[in-house]
């Protein structure tokens, strides 16, 4: 079993999960200022605050499998480094007694 980082990976699913919402409800939108042109050209700054807000959800979704994928990288197992010290502490001992 490896060693994950779960304070990483939880926060890259909420990450996630934020992002993906921020990024439908920005597309969404954004498409419907595009298809309404009188009202996308009255109300400028609120479809230019839509952009952004797609663009930093892009930006978050990026990180967030970032964020996934550092947590799940494969560290070596507690029963790995448990079982390498006690074969380092035998052969020691082995060496010592041989001589």
């Amino acid at each position: 079993m490896a060693v994950t980082d779960n304070k990483l990976l939880f926060a890259g699913i909420g990450l996630l999960v934020g992002g993906l919402l921020s990024l439908s409800a920005s597309a969404i939108g954004t498409q419907c200022y595009n298809e309404n042109e009188e009202y996308g050209k009255s109300k400028g700054s609120n479809k230019s605050f839509l952009l952004f807000n797609l663009i930093v959800a892009i930006i978050t979704v990026v990180f967030a499998v970032a964020a996934i994928y550092y947590s799940l990288k494969k560290a070596p197992a507690i029963a790995d480094i448990a079982t390498s010290t006690a074969d380092i502490a035998t052969s020691t001992a082995d060496v010592a007694t041989s001589a």
